[in-house]
């Protein structure tokens, strides 16, 4: 025979069920709106005309032969205006890639012009980064960058079967 306190026993055990389960729903999609929240953010600043700009001009407009030469023609010093469009572009992709890298937004939402823009800008100025980390002695100053292009290449490798 099962008697009151068996009963609230079993009551006890199941509201505490019940609550974690609710409290588990809530959590995860707080988390799932915070990471809507910072896409949007930072999707809007990407649809910015003037970081197109600079993002478009520096993939597709400037060419330099070695490092030298790119802090010749775009460095602070020599440039303001272009160090400033790079300086604009690079922080933009370190923070896109730093919410990448703690996982706060997946790599895979990031849209594929988005995507293609940060491959060729890595490509085309990783040398640049290497000795402009060891010049500052800042070895992580394009980690954001460098772990956003690591994890697009990754996500768009074919799959072998």
């Amino acid at each position: 025979m099962i008697d009151a306190q068996t009963i609230s026993i079993v009551i006890a055990a199941a509201s505490i069920v019940i609550a974690t389960t609710y409290y588990v729903t809530i959590v995860r999609n707080a988390n799932r709106t915070r990471q809507a929240q910072l896409f949007t953010q930072f999707h809007s600043k990407g649809m910015d005309k003037e970081l197109i700009k600079d993002m478009t001009e520096i993939n597709l407009s400037w060419a330099w032969k070695d490092v030298d030469e790119f802090f010749q023609k775009y460095g602070p010093e020599t440039n303001p205006d272009a160090w400033a469009k790079f300086v604009s572009v690079w922080t933009y992709y370190e923070g896109v890639g730093t919410l990448v890298k703690k996982n706060l937004i997946n790599v895979e939402i990031i849209p594929e012009i988005l995507a293609i823009a940060i491959v060729d800008f890595w490509e085309k100025i990783q040398p640049v980064a290497n000795q402009y980390s060891q010049q500052l002695r800042r070895p992580q100053a394009f980690d954001g960058t460098e772990t956003l292009y690591r994890k697009i290449r990754r996500a768009n490798e074919p799959t072998r079967t």
